[in-house]
C-alpha cells in the first residue's frame, strides 16, 4: 500500500500543485492510522495503551505529547484547543486539553459508554455513546445541554461496514451507525434532516477478493457545508464523496489518497505514510 500512496502523491501534486505538509510521526505496533481535524494531526492509542496522546500543528511540527492513558477518541477546535475522550474500566470522561497539552478540567461522562467526540462551531462537545445511540450536547463547562436521539445500539462493526462516525458541520451533526450502515443527520434541535442506507462503492468490485480483507469504509469526513466523504477500500485506498441526491459514491482525488480528517470545507488526505504527508483538497460540489 505504501507504494501506492508514493505513486498517488506524486500524480496528485503534479496535477494540482498542492505543497505536502510532512508530519513526523512516530508508529508503534498497533497503532491505528493518524487521524486529522482542523489542520492538526494526532495519534489515539487505545484503552491499555501506554504511549502518550501526540499532537501535531497543520505546519507539521510536534505540538505536544500528553500522559493520557484510555484514549478512545479525540476532537480539536480551530484554536488548538482538543477534547480528549477518556474511557477506563471504571470511569469516562473527557480531558480539555489547551494548544499546549495542559490538561485544563475533566469532565465526567456519567450514564452511558461514550465511543465518538467532535467540536461544535460554537466550540461545544457532542459525544455519542450507548447503550442506544445516545448523542449528546455539552458546553465546554461540562453542562449537559440536551440528549438527542436514542435508537438501537450503534457501535464499532467488526464486519465489512468499518467504524462509527460522529461528524458536526454548520448547521447539523451527521451519524454513521456501521450495523446498519446507515448516515443519518440531524439538525441542533433533535430533527432528523436526511437518512440514508451507504452502498459499497461498486467501482472496483470486480478487483476485490470475496470476502475484502477489510471493511469497505475505513473513516468518514462531515465537512462544515456538509458533505460527506468516506475512504473506501478497494484496489487500495481512495477517497470518495456521497451524492445524496443520486444515492452514490464518487471518486474524488488520487487512488491511494487516505483520509485522515476534515478542516473547514477541505479534506486531510495523507498521500504517503513514511514520511507522513498530508495535503489539503477542496473538492468541488
Amino acid at each position: 500500500m505504501r507504494l501506492l500512496l508514493v505513486m498517488a502523491a506524486l500524480s496528485l501534486l503534479a496535477a494540482q500543485d498542492l505543497s505536502p505538509v510532512v508530519y513526523p510521526v512516530e508508529l508503534h505496533s498497533g497503532d491505528s492510522f493518524p487521524r486529522g481535524d482542523h489542520g492538526f494531526v494526532f495519534l489515539t492509542r487505545g484503552p491499555g495503551e501506554k504511549h502518550p496522546f501526540t499532537a501535531y500543528r497543520p505546519d507539521g511540527s510536534l505540538a505536544y505529547r500528553a500522559e493520557l492513558p484510555d484514549v478512545v477518541d479525540a476532537a480539536f477546535d480551530v484554536d488548538g484547543s482538543a477534547a480528549v475522550l477518556l474511557h477506563s474500566a471504571s470511569e469516562a470522561s473527557v480531558a480539555l486539553l489547551s494548544p499546549a497539552g495542559l490538561v485544563g478540567q475533566r469532565l465526567p461522562l456519567a450514564g452511558f459508554v461514550p465511543s465518538r467526540i467532535a467540536f461544535g462551531g460554537d466550540h461545544t462537545l457532542w459525544v455519542l455513546g450507548s447503550p442506544g445511540a445516545i448523542l449528546r450536547h455539552y458546553s465546554r463547562q461540562g453542562a449537559l445541554l440536551k440528549d438527542y436521539l436514542e435508537r438501537p445500539p450503534i457501535s464499532d462493526s467488526a464486519d465489512r461496514a468499518g467504524p462509527a462516525f460522529l461528524g458536526v458541520s454548520r448547521d447539523r451533526v451527521g451519524i454513521y451507525d456501521p450495523a446498519a450502515r446507515e448516515w443519518t443527520e440531524l439538525d441542533f434541535n433533535g430533527k432528523v434532516t436526511g437518512h440514508w442506507t451507504l452502498p459499497f462503492p461498486e467501482e472496483e468490485l470486480h478487483n476485490l477478493p470475496e470476502p475484502p480483507p477489510a471493511p469497505r469504509f475505513q473513516g468518514f469526513g462531515f465537512t462544515e457545508d456538509g458533505r460527506l466523504f468516506a475512504r473506501v477500500f478497494g484496489a487500495g485506498i481512495n477517497v470518495q464523496q456521497f451524492d445524496k441526491e443520486a444515492g452514490q459514491w464518487r471518486r474524488v482525488g488520487p487512488y491511494g489518497g487516505y483520509l485522515i480528517g476534515v478542516n473547514g470545507s477541505a479534506l486531510m488526505v495523507a498521500v504517503s505514510t513514511v514520511p507522513l504527508r498530508v495535503v489539503t483538497l477542496q473538492p468541488g460540489r
